[in-house]
């Protein structure tokens, strides 16, 4: 505040005191107050002063540096101010006299009635200035963190407290996590994955209210000797280490158990339930909507343990038919994630091996690493004799080229359906994903109405079309996707950028069918022929992860969400 609001204010405090305010100024004054620090500070040192001042007693306790400050440039120059425009008084000089000395009698002081109700409204309006001076410098009670967010993948949330991402300190009350995922670690060391939606009410370090939806619990490191997971009709109570909660909207209350075990109890309170159900490591149970406490089918694939990595999310997101990620193998079995439990179709043949993968912001990322043997190569999806309905597919991918030669190499070969009446023997129509000796990664279609073994060279070559990438660094990961078009036409986008494009005759149209994929294809069970046998017989090394594919056209718009997705990771 400047000089002159101060000096205002002042004014108004004389006013006060000596009860002549009016009430547009003390309308002002409770303004002024209201709104600023510095003006209510203020008022109540220099309110203080005065009242000492009124007190009349025989010691005077007045802060000098305070009342300095507070009336030597303020008070006293509004107050001279006051002197200097009042009115003169005339007193006249009456002719001496000499009187008789006589006893002095005073006239009595006039004392200023005050009514009950302008004493009423002085005392209320004092009080309500204390009272918004209290409101103002009093600080507000500080609620007690109980955890934070120590993980998360495109989590939106819903708090009370204020907005919440990764980091954040999260406080007692209810959470809601609308999108995505999040794991929340707890002051006790335990840690919970959400997948929303959900909503959960964080009671303590060591219990939690789960409203609706799925929560996985892990206390492995936890200093807790016991948490509980309330949910409205049923509590858990964990007697080991990992388990999942799941509240249906129907009211049902599912229970698994990872590791460990956990007492299942019918009742919302701990303490006070009807009964109990002890579920070890394996086992599931629920409590039904008809309050019925039951064991149930093992359920672990209704839960994550792990937050998925945001090109995971990316992936499944763009709906492809196939997705294998290479994270895990039984037996040389690959598991299409898009899929329920495991495509036996799709394996490893050989002794293809791992490696790690492309950084997507999870702690393990494993790849397939490809070789230069020929025993070795994987097959994820065998041919069916039907076709698809889609005259379009796209394929997306990650690959670390590591060694090249002299001749064009494939690293995936993919065989097409045409709508021909006759279908050309052997492989026919096809598709290529390659890697050429000039280190650039090619998309090859081959589209004929005819035999391979009846075209001349300049039919084979008429029949070919390709698309090719800039030169690229060995060992180094990139993003490939490979595309065709309902517009028959081939696109190649590398790191989320189109590459190159083609577009191929309108009188052939192949189809994307059910698909056979050969990786890294040395050999193939059914190469019955000297041409299949040339196709195939190609040497390469590369590592490849993160294969999705599509019976439709990847868009521009999708291949950048896919790139964009693994970045900052």
């Amino acid at each position: 505040m400047n000089d002159q609001q101060l000096s205002d204010i002042a004014l108004y405090i004389i006013k006060l005191t000596d009860q002549e305010i009016s009430p547009a100024e003390f309308e002002e004054l409770d303004s002024v107050l209201s709104a600023d620090t510095e003006a209510a500070r203020y008022y109540n040192q220099l309110m203080m002063i005065i009242c000492n001042f009124q007190e009349c007693s025989d010691e005077i306790i007045v802060n000098k540096s305070s009342t300095d400050t507070l009336l030597q440039q303020k008070l006293w120059h509004q107050l001279a101010e006051i002197e200097r425009t009042a009115p003169a008084i005339e007193i006249s000089t009456p002719a001496l006299q000499r009187e008789l000395i006589q006893k002095v009698v005073y006239s009595p002081i006039k004392k200023v009635k005050i009514s009950l109700f302008h004493k009423l409204t002085f005392v209320a309006c004092a009080a309500l200035i204390l009272l918004m001076v209290y409101l103002h410098f009093t600080p507000r009670p500080v609620q007690q963190v109980v955890g934070r967010v120590s993980q998360s993948a495109n989590a939106r949330w819903l708090s009370q407290y204020g907005p919440v991402s990764q980091g954040s300190d999260l406080y007692p009350g209810p959470l809601v996590l609308r999108e995505g995922f999040a794991q929340i670690e707890l002051n006790s060391g335990v840690r919970v994955i959400l997948e929303s939606p959900v909503t959960v009410d964080l009671e303590t370090t060591s219990r939690l209210f789960l409203d609706e939806g799925r929560l996985v619990v892990n206390i492995e490191q936890s200093s807790v000797e016991r948490f509980v997971v309330r949910t409205p009709n049923s509590t858990i109570v964990d007697y080991g280490t990992q388990f999942g909660v799941e509240v249906e909207k129907t009211g049902q209350t599912n229970t698994h158990v990872f590791k460990g075990q956990v007492e299942l109890r019918q009742g919302s309170d701990p303490l006070k339930f009807k009964n109990k159900l002890a579920l070890q490591a394996g086992q599931s149970g629920c409590v039904n909507p008809s309050d019925e406490l039951v064991r149930i089918a093992a359920m672990p694939q209704r839960f994550i343990s792990v937050i998925p990595a945001r090109y995971e999310l990316a992936v499944k997101k763009t709906k492809p038919l196939y997705y294998w990620r290479f994270d895990s193998d039984k037996g040389g079995i690959l598991k299409n994630e898009m899929e329920p439990g495991v495509n036996q179709e799709s394996r490893l043949y050989g002794s293809l091996g791992s490696t790690n993968g492309p950084d997507l912001g999870v702690k393990k990322n494993t790849a397939l690493r490809l070789t230069d043997r020929k025993e070795d190569y994987a097959i994820l999806r065998r041919c069916t004799d039907e076709a698809d309905s889609a005259e379009a597919f796209s394929v997306a991918m990650w690959i670390r080229p590591q060694k090249t030669t002299e001749n064009n190499n494939r690293i995936m070969f993919v065989k097409l359906f045409s709508k021909h009446d006759i279908e050309p023997a052997g492989f026919g129509n096809r598709s290529t994903i390659g890697f050429t000796k000039s280190n650039q990664f090619t998309f090859d279609v081959f589209c004929s109405a005819k035999f391979p073994e009846q075209l001349s060279d300049e039919e084979r070559a008429a029949s070919s079309y390709r698309v090719a990438s800039a030169p690229v660094q060995l060992g180094q990961w990139y993003h490939v996707v490979a595309a065709y078009t309902n517009s028959n036409q081939v696109n190649l986008y590398v790191n989320g950028q189109l590459e190159d494009t083609s577009r191929i005759s309108a009188d052939v149209k192949p189809v994307s069918p059910e698909m056979i994929w050969v990786v890294d294809s040395r050999r193939w069970d059914k190469a019955d022929s000297a041409f299949e046998s040339n196709v195939l017989e190609n040497t390469f090394m590369c590592d490849i992860d993160e294969i999705s594919q599509y019976n439709r056209q990847l868009s521009a718009a999708d291949v950048r969400m896919l790139y964009k997705s693994a970045q900052g990771n």
